[in-house]
């Protein structure tokens, strides 16, 4: 009978001891997650709060773990992985990258601290049978991140990336229906012209004071281009430009002056007029005298999301070649239409004719020219037409060329 007894005491113990190591280890953040011992997160509940500038953004991550400490653990290693994976411009944007990084992934989730510049402490905690759940909010160094992935050689730096691409200058237009020309506009461009070049983008910001060559505008309006903003940006050479909004509320709470500020982009290309991107941010309300930081706060929310969107349809574009507006006027005499659509067809990958006339000609062409110079020389190659191709107007990604039996010859555009 005693020995029955025991027995039973003994199984139970063992059951018990069972039991309470299942329990303790289920939610335990300090152990791999997966089969093969990386150490991701048990949670991957994380929301953007913003872009706080150029190198951070901040999270509010959740973490679920046996005790406090392992939840607080598990919490800064779902803040990691949302920049590395789940953010709408992930580090580790690619499959080679992930596979790159997976045998260095444990340096990451062991060294979190290294790329927390700021920790709000617990935000809220619920315990249930499985342990503990815990939110906090944090800010993310991601480009320190970043120098670590770009050093271990698993992403490219971006400077090596521009080199590789060709990265595409930015015009940034305001957009003149909506926009007031107040400080906050100002602060605005002055805010996005920053973030992008931090991009290493090439940024210019024409005003809407510059002319436009006369050439360029009546060829335009015969093709039916005559947006005042898109000529500006055609003018100004540039591969990309923004339409920019800026628009600051106010009100009066609680005695206090609260203000919120808001910045719309949209990305289009120059050449098409094709959009590509469009993110508006916003900053928190807010008890403040000053535009300033509040704009910079809802910039940061907008570029980082636009950036994002133009380098992936940048980089798809340049599969393609480069891409080229080209815009064309000749005589009656010339009878160039057809010989110079040949040589366009020769000299480039793919083109697309867009509308004209019998004497101007809209072109929009993927080419492996490196830039408008050579394209000059490669249709004048391939022409075989009346007359000699002579540049009328180079800037940027976009040429004027003019058909003519000489470089002196004036004619009407019609």
């Amino acid at each position: 009978m005693q020995i029955l007894t025991l027995r039973k005491i003994a199984t139970s113990a063992l059951v018990t001891l069972m039991l309470t190591s299942c329990a303790s280890s289920a939610l335990v953040a300090n152990e791999p997650t997966e089969g093969n011992g990386i150490h991701e997160p048990h949670s991957k509940q994380v929301t953007m709060i913003e872009s706080t500038n150029t190198d951070e953004i901040t999270v509010r991550a959740s973490g679920f773990g046996a005790s406090v400490k392992d939840a607080i653990i598990d919490s800064r290693r779902a803040a990691l992985w949302y920049a590395l994976y789940g953010s709408q411009n992930p580090l580790l944007g690619d499959s080679k990258a992930r596979k790159a990084f997976k045998p260095l992934a444990n340096d990451i989730y062991d060294d979190t601290l290294t790329y927390i510049s700021y920790e709000s402490g617990i935000k809220s905690k619920r315990k249930g049978k499985g342990g503990v759940k815990i939110d906090q909010v944090y800010r993310i160094n991601v480009k320190r991140l970043q120098n670590f992935l770009v050093d271990e050689e698993i992403i490219t730096a971006v400077d090596e990336m521009s080199d590789e691409l060709g990265m595409p200058s930015i015009a940034i237009v305001l957009d003149s229906d909506t926009t007031n020309k107040t400080g906050a506009t100002q602060i605005g461009k002055d805010a996005v012209s920053e973030y992008f070049q931090n991009e290493d983008f090439d940024v210019t910001v024409p005003d809407t004071e510059d002319s436009v060559d006369g050439m360029l505008k009546k060829a335009m309006q015969v093709t039916g281009s005559t947006d005042p903003m898109y000529l500006l940006a055609m003018s100004s050479g540039a591969d990309i430009y923004i339409v920019l909004n800026v628009d600051v509320t106010t009100q009066e709470k609680y005695g206090n002056t609260l203000r919120k500020a808001s910045v719309s982009m949209k990305a289009y290309y120059t050449a098409t007029s094709k959009q590509l991107a469009v993110s508006t941010g916003y900053s928190p309300e807010r008890a403040t005298t000053s535009n300033g930081a509040i704009i910079q706060e809802a910039t940061n929310d907008a570029a980082s999301r636009v950036i994002a969107q133009i380098k992936k349809s940048w980089k798809k574009q340049l599969k393609k070649g480069h891409m080229f507006k080209v815009l064309v006027t000749t005589s009656k005499s010339m009878k160039a239409k057809k010989p110079f659509h040949k040589a366009m067809k020769s000299t480039c990958n793919k083109v697309k004719k867009l509308r004209g006339t019998n004497t101007t000609f809209d072109y929009v062409a993927y080419c492996d020219a490196e830039d408008v110079m050579e394209l000059h020389e490669q249709l004048q190659d391939n022409y075989a037409g009346k007359g000699q191709i002579f540049s009328a107007v180079e800037s940027g990604s976009m040429i004027m060329l003019k058909i003519a039996a000489s470089e002196d010859d004036e004619f009407e555009i019609e």
